[in-house]
């Protein structure tokens, strides 16, 4: 096995907009829409998500002491962003989430699948993924990406 590599949020040759606190983005397959295939079906994102309760949203999963470290708590909005993209969503605050990590599920966010998926005001995580394939594994590089998260402006509706 080869060992884990993490991309900076931003290369050295470019200036960090925004400031923040450096974070490992971790997207992973959600429970409702898996990869965002199913994120065009109104009744599907009509269903609160089993872990979060949230309905047609994303949610950035943070461990209680990254939240202290970032000054935000359950509901406050989280903006991640790095060289590649930006996505604010809500905070939920979760012991089982790595620290100095922000874990958001995909399949939320889509501009380009149809008029239901376009409605989700939600963050799509993978804004902040590199669109290249990894030259190790020949695929997208899902745990190889950092990101600065601050807090947002407001609370989750």
């Amino acid at each position: 096995f080869a060992a884990a590599h993490f991309e900076p949020a931003y290369p050295k040759d470019r200036a960090v907009v925004g400031g923040g606190h450096e974070l490992v983005v971790f997207p992973y397959p959600s429970v409702k829409t898996f990869d965002g295939r199913a994120a065009n079906r109104p009744w599907l994102q009509e269903l609160p998500d089993p872990i979060s309760q949230l309905v047609w949203d994303a949610w950035g999963e943070l461990h209680p002491d990254t939240a202290a470290q970032l000054g935000v708590a359950q509901g406050d909005m989280l903006t991640v962003r790095n060289h590649y993209g930006e996505v604010n969503v809500p905070v939920l605050v979760s012991p089982y989430v790595q620290r100095d990590m922000v874990a958001i599920p995909m399949g939320q966010g889509h501009r380009g699948y149809g008029r239901f998926a376009q409605q989700s005001n939600a963050g799509n995580v993978m804004t902040l993924i590199a669109k290249g394939a990894t030259s190790d594994a020949n695929g997208v590089a899902l745990v190889s990406m950092r990101a600065f998260a601050s807090r947002g402006v407001g609370r989750a509706k």
